[in-house]
């Protein structure tokens, strides 16, 4: 409940003023367009109990239950239905319940709840989880037909508004209607006005998501420099069959994979073929259907914008298997239900032979079941210990992927926050490697160049950064020292006064700004700087002591004394602060 945030979680909810009130709604509403209901949701945390970070862990908890609460409904109503062979309707009830548990304690399940940002895909999953469980009681028999399609249409509504991969649900439940419901492709059709409703429902994130299309371009996605869609498509081979092996046995798990792109043919072909048999596999399944086929249909659809050919910046990511593997689990359950009732038939007789559940067989499937649940809960609990501290996070990243750059990039900065400096500067180091185009490592490598006196390397690091947006504080920062350092004070004050165009109110610019001209002997224009920076930065020793000095350098010793002693309060172990106090007040006893 008191992990902090990270990754995502940090840029998207912490830092994120569009999550800081509810009311306009141009915020939240504009930060994601085509994913507004899950941007509301970390508003209202916000808008509840602030950045109290217990708040939004709590939340992300109930919607995990509410998701394990809606597949406990979704398999037993499931296994209950006529369509469905007798021995598999009595055992519907135990099935249902240990998919349930097996799902919600799998480690494949921890990222859509420990990492706070992924909300989106477990409130997503429950969106969907709820449209086909609304269904499902619509097409039984005596039910209110009109009240549970109006859900079913709602929390699909609600879904595709939280994440663009719900946008295929509407395929999956027709898929459920054919197989376990009419039967018959004409069964389908004769209910065509419901399911085109359904696709109806997807309409206004697919206008949002049309609107927003450059700026889906900007994040990665669709897009990706130097990825082709046929080298995204064959890279996914792999990443569906490690998803897959993940379910089965759960180790190595990593938050960030940094995937390769799959260059050699033996790094897809193999892979490929096993994926296509299965997709293909599965398809004639549903064609003529087969139960065993929906879960492996909800795999393949649910996976298909985010596996196929439209590339994201991030190959592989956990969290895309959060509503994957709750139809997967069950499967699995089942098969093992199955399995044991077979086994019963086999060796215990006529007792075993039974369609319906004996006392026995309900005994030694809890006994096969309970250390399952068991070592899956704590795999999840040692698990989500990643997630204690950044420098945790990113150092399980590092270990599991030692050639993802940006993973000892963002070590290299946790290392920062930690105050090892020495041990930041080696992983940013490392991390421009693998991938020498990395902004912040080139930032902060360069800056360490310049305290080198070394302007070239500094200079070199900064042409070879990318530029994460045109006006990029940081650069534009790291760009006025070398330029500085170079002797062209003109590019360097350019550099500050175009940052400080864009964000006027940058403490850091602006006392770096105030030095500058400081030392260009425009003191006045630095005072004011210098004044502004403290204004802007109520807790930067920086700003107050540089005022200080640049008082004493006009005798006014007394008028300095305050900001040294302010500068002094705020940073108790500022050297600097503390000499220029001791002189400015042994000048002003003069």
């Amino acid at each position: 409940l008191h992990q902090p945030y990270l990754f995502d979680s940090y840029d998207f909810i912490f830092n994120n003023p569009a999550v800081r009130r509810l009311w306009p709604p141009d915020g939240w509403l504009g930060f994601a367009p085509s994913r507004p209901l899950g941007v509301l949701s970390f508003a209202l945390n916000h808008a509840v109990g602030g950045y109290d970070v217990v708040g939004y862990h709590v939340v992300n908890i109930l919607i995990h239950a509410a998701c394990g609460c809606v597949l406990f409904g979704i398999v037993r109503r499931t296994l209950s239905a006529p369509a469905v062979a007798a021995s598999c309707r009595a055992h519907a009830f135990g099935s249902a319940l240990t998919s349930a548990l097996v799902w919600t304690v799998h480690p494949l399940a921890s990222q859509g709840v420990a990492y706070l940002f992924q909300r989106i895909e477990a409130l997503a999953a429950l969106g969907c989880g709820a449209s086909l469980y609304a269904f499902i009681r619509a097409v039984a028999p005596g039910s209110r037909r009109g009240a549970w399609f109006f859900a079913c249409r709602s929390a699909l509504l609600a879904a595709t508004l939280t994440k663009e991969t719900a946008l295929m649900w509407p395929i999956v439940v027709i898929c459920y209607d054919r197989i376990f419901t009419t039967g018959t492709w004409s069964g389908v059709f004769a209910r065509r006005r419901f399911h085109a409703a359904l696709v109806v429902c997807c309409l206004p994130t697919l206008v949002l998501t049309a609107v927003s299309l450059e700026a889906i371009r900007s994040a990665g996605i669709l897009s990706v420099e130097g990825v082709s869609s046929w080298e995204y498509l064959r890279s996914q081979a792999g990443v569906l069959l490690h998803y897959l092996r993940l379910l089965v046995w759960p180790a190595g798990q990593c938050v960030d994979y940094g995937w390769p792109i799959a260059r050699s043919w033996t790094d897809y072909v193999p892979q490929g073929i096993v994926v296509t048999a299965m997709a293909a596999v599965t398809a004639i399944g549903v064609v003529r259907g087969r139960a065993w086929s929906f879960p492996l249909a909800v795999f393949f659809l649910y996976l298909a914008p985010t596996s196929s050919v439209m590339p994201i910046i991030d190959l592989a990511f956990e969290h895309r298997m959060y509503l994957p593997s709750a139809a997967l689990t069950s499967l699995l359950v089942c098969a093992a239900v199955e399995c044991l009732r077979r086994a019963e038939a086999r060796f215990g007789g006529a007792a075993g032979a039974t369609s319906g559940p004996s006392t026995h067989s309900l005994r030694r499937a809890a006994v096969v079941a309970a250390p399952v649940i068991s070592a899956l809960g704590a795999t999840t609990i040692a698990r989500t210990r990643v997630y204690d501290s950044r420098l945790v996070f990113w150092s399980d990243v590092v270990m599991k992927a030692p050639a993802n750059a940006r993973g000892h990039e963002e070590l290299g900065s946790a290392y920062f926050e930690a105050g090892d400096r020495r041990r930041a500067l080696e992983k940013w180091r490392t991390a421009l490697e693998y991938d020498p185009r990395l902004r912040t490592s080139n930032l902060n490598v360069a800056q360490d160049e310049l305290r080198a006196g070394r302007t070239a390397q500094a200079a070199a690091c900064l042409a070879r950064s990318r530029r994460n947006r045109p006006f990029d504080i940081e650069y534009l920062m790291t760009l006025a020292l070398v330029r500085d350092a170079e002797g062209n004070t003109e590019e360097a004050d350019q550099a500050l006064r175009t940052a400080l165009l864009h964000e006027p109110r940058h403490g850091p610019a602006l006392d770096q700004r105030g030095r500058l001209m400081q030392r260009l002997g425009r003191n006045r224009e630095a005072a004011a700087l210098y004044l502004q920076a403290a204004h802007a930065m109520p807790d930067a020793a920086s700003p107050r002591n540089n005022l200080g000095v640049l008082l004493c350098l006009h005798g006014r010793f007394a008028e300095a004394v305050p900001w040294f002693e302010e500068a002094l309060r705020l940073d108790p172990d500022n050297a600097e602060a503390a000499n220029n106090l001791a002189r400015a007040r042994r000048e002003s006893a003069k």
